[in-house]
């Protein structure tokens, strides 16, 4: 498979106000205005997320993987941040969430204290 995943952002690190030191996500920006379906809009967002597998040509092995009760997109340990993720045991090769087949995007929520507007 060819890596087809485009850099958005540079990869950040900041440090939270609850002293957790967070790192190697990446962060996609959108500079257009986002109507919300329930309403509201916002101007412009920044989202941070992580990655793991690789994109497909045909972009079909896509996983969104939603953040839940956790905010932070850090959902298993990867060369940018060695600290264990929240599904570390669940995603990677040969896992539930197997890297060898799927490409994994986890997302940090808007609003969120990990990166996200």
């Amino acid at each position: 498979m060819k890596r087809l995943k485009e850099d958005v952002g540079p990869v950040t690190k900041i440090t939270s106000m609850y002293g957790d030191e967070i790192k190697g996500f990446q962060t996609f920006k959108n500079n257009n205005p986002f109507l919300f379906k329930h309403g509201g809009t916002i101007s412009k967002f920044e989202l941070a997320y992580e990655t793991w597998g690789m994109l497909n040509e045909s972009k079909s092995n896509a996983i969104l993987l939603h953040t839940g009760l956790s905010p932070s997109s850090h959902a298993k340990s990867h060369p940018l941040n060695s600290s264990r993720g929240w599904w570390e045991n669940f995603i990677g090769p040969g896992a539930a969430l197997n890297t060898d087949k799927y490409y994994i995007i986890c997302v940090n929520v808007l609003g969120g204290c990990f990166g996200s507007t």
